[in-house]
């Protein structure tokens, strides 16, 4: 399977969450998703909307390590537009390593016009978690 066909076939509103290599989880392994020809034209503007979208959980943790490259980013910082759910290094796989977004989250970020909400009125508990 592609990673164009598993973005396709996302079943979830949460994404970005990935597997340790070797770990014993049900998470995707980032690798499963890369592909550094998926350059669609407004690639940008979806990068953007994913750092833009309101900040719903942010902890004072510290930093994790990309799994990919020495880039590091805040522990426990997650975003949402109220619908969709990711951690805030998200833009980082996408933008620096190829990673593509599900397909309904493309079309989701296009039908709002790549304007994220400045707030939530969804209460976090409601947001869709991974299991």
């Amino acid at each position: 399977m592609t990673p164009t066909d598993r973005a396709r076939d996302w079943e979830h509103t949460w994404f970005g969450v990935w597997r340790v290599e070797h770990g014993e989880t049900d998470l995707p392994s980032v690798h499963e998703f890369i592909d550094p020809s998926w350059l669609p034209a407004d690639k940008d503007q979806m990068i953007k909307y994913l750092t833009r979208s309101p900040v719903v959980v942010a902890t004072v943790a510290g930093y994790s390590d990309c799994l990919l490259c020495s880039a590091r980013s805040e522990l426990g910082c997650w975003q949402s537009d109220g619908t969709w759910l990711w951690p805030a290094d998200l833009e980082h796989y996408v933008g620096v390593h190829g990673v593509v977004l599900p397909s309904r989250l493309v079309e989701h970020i296009r039908h709002q016009g790549y304007n994220p909400p400045t707030e939530l009125d969804v209460p976090i508990e409601n947001l869709p978690w991974p299991d």
